[in-house]
């Protein structure tokens, strides 16, 4: 069975037709830029399958909730979840203007409820806003836990899908994770014989008025 007859089994008739517009909104938009290097099945698998089932561990299937993606490119992981549960709000930050107009296109032709911000999560305003925050292979975990953390509120799911050195990022990361009072753990999902890693933690008091700091600063050894 292919990764499409899958997620076809995965999800409802309407959202399985969206899914179909946004791959092929995917393909078409690769012909003239880098957008992701998903191709053909692995598209579907990785991008869209993963996506859904990562998320759906992760947070459940939620209704009436906001999601913040941050960094998302094509739109993994969030935009396959929220096509699936549409009854949420899901907000991409992402810093590159190309890809904020090709989610407008995948909010406008999908009619989604979707904000996208051409911000850097540090340079964001809103505060205590969201309730579940992802993103998928954007930077390591020190800084993902810094620049996510003012516009979560409190209680919030974090939820980030990280590569093999996700346990040497947790260590790296006792630092700033001591100052933010946050308990990371990571939780394997195998998916076909492919070992998935997320960094799964919540928001447990309000953000220090020192964070998040200025990207220059975040990156400074």
């Amino acid at each position: 069975m292919t990764f499409k007859e899958k997620t076809k089994n995965l999800v409802s008739e309407q959202a399985f037709k969206n899914l179909e517009k946004y791959v092929y909104l995917i393909e078409e938009k690769n012909l003239v830029m880098n957008l992701t290097g998903f191709k053909g099945d692995k598209l579907w698998g990785e991008g869209i399958y993963e996506s859904i089932l990562l998320l759906k561990e992760s947070f459940g299937i939620v209704n009436n909730k906001k999601i913040l993606d941050i960094g998302s490119g094509a739109g993994f992981p969030s935009v396959p979840y929220l096509i699936a549960f549409p009854n949420n709000e899901l907000t991409i930050y992402e810093p590159q203007k190309k890809r904020t107009k090709f989610l407008s296109i995948v909010k406008d032709t999908l009619n989604l409820n979707m904000r996208i911000l051409n911000i850097r999560a540090e340079d964001s305003k809103e505060e205590e806003y969201f309730d579940f925050i992802t993103a998928r292979a954007v930077a390591n975990f020190s800084i993902m836990a810094e620049i996510s953390h003012k516009p979560a509120k409190i209680g919030a799911k974090f939820s980030f899908i990280k590569g093999p050195k996700a346990e040497e990022e947790i260590k790296e990361s006792l630092n700033i994770s001591r100052q933010l009072n946050l308990f990371p753990e990571l939780k394997k999902i195998s998916i076909n014989g492919k070992n998935n890693i997320l960094i799964i933690y919540s928001k447990n008091e309000k953000t220090p008025e020192r964070f998040p700091r200025k990207w220059t600063e975040i990156i400074k050894k």
